[in-house]
Order: structure tokens, then C-alpha cells, then sequence
């Protein structure tokens, strides 16, 4: 009976020894995941205020694209008006139709009839420069 006594003693001592242990295991698991639920909270409002800065950006963004492409559309809408503005600096003879005939300056290489043809669409003084240029 003493050796069933020494027996039952130590398995208590035992059984014991196990409860101290898997209490302390219960405590650092309780520790740890404590750690792991704020450390995922704090991710999760990191998350958000990424969230919030790229969105912000992205809007940031947006309105730069919208206020570039306003200004690109107000630069096209006043260059076309200029452009359709009647030109008082065009020759008034540009439009006058020229005869056949042939080329001044080409009798070396035998004079050859050019087609009719309707004036350019440069003042008189540019044609001029042009013409003495050439």
C-alpha cells in the first residue's frame, strides 16, 4: 500500500506539475494574442488611413487631369478662333486666278507651260522675298 501511496503521489505531483504548465502556456498564448489582435487593429487602421492618402491622391490627381485638360480645351478653342479670324495680312490678289504660260527664269532648259493655277495664300511682300529668293 506504501508503494500505491508513492505511486498516486507522484501523478498527483505530476497531474500538478501539468496544470502549473498549461496554465503558464494559457497565460503567454492569452499574452501573445492579446499583442496579435492590437498589432492587427493597428494594421487594419494603417490600411485605412493608406486608404484614405491614395484615394486623396487619386482625387488630387484627377483634378490636376481635369484642370490641364480645361486648359488644353480653352488653348485649342482660342487657337481656332484666331485661326478662323479673316486674315487682313493675305494678299489681295491670293485668290485672283493666274493664266497659263510659262516660267520666267527656266529658258535655259526650254520653256515648258505651266498649268492654271490660283494664287498662293501669302501677302505680296512674303511672295515677293520668296520669288527674289529664288
Amino acid at each position: 500500500m506504501a508503494q500505491v501511496q508513492k505511486e498516486a503521489d507522484v501523478v498527483n505531483a505530476t497531474n500538478q506539475l501539468l496544470k502549473d504548465e498549461f496554465f503558464a502556456l494559457q497565460v503567454i498564448y492569452d499574452a501573445i494574442n492579446a499583442k496579435y489582435m492590437q498589432a492587427d487593429s493597428e494594421r487594419a487602421e494603417l490600411i485605412d488611413r493608406l486608404k484614405e492618402l491614395k484615394e486623396h491622391e487619386i482625387a488630387m490627381v484627377n483634378d490636376f487631369n481635369d484642370k490641364e485638360q480645361r486648359l488644353q480645351m480653352e488653348r485649342l478653342r482660342l487657337d481656332l478662333e484666331e485661326a478662323s479670324k479673316p486674315n487682313p495680312a493675305l494678299d489681295a490678289k491670293a485668290l485672283e486666278r493666274k493664266g497659263s504660260g510659262t516660267e520666267e527664269g527656266c529658258s535655259g532648259m526650254g520653256a515648258q507651260p505651266w498649268a492654271e493655277h490660283y494664287g498662293d495664300f501669302l501677302p505680296e511682300s512674303c511672295k515677293i522675298k520668296f520669288v527674289s529668293a529664288h
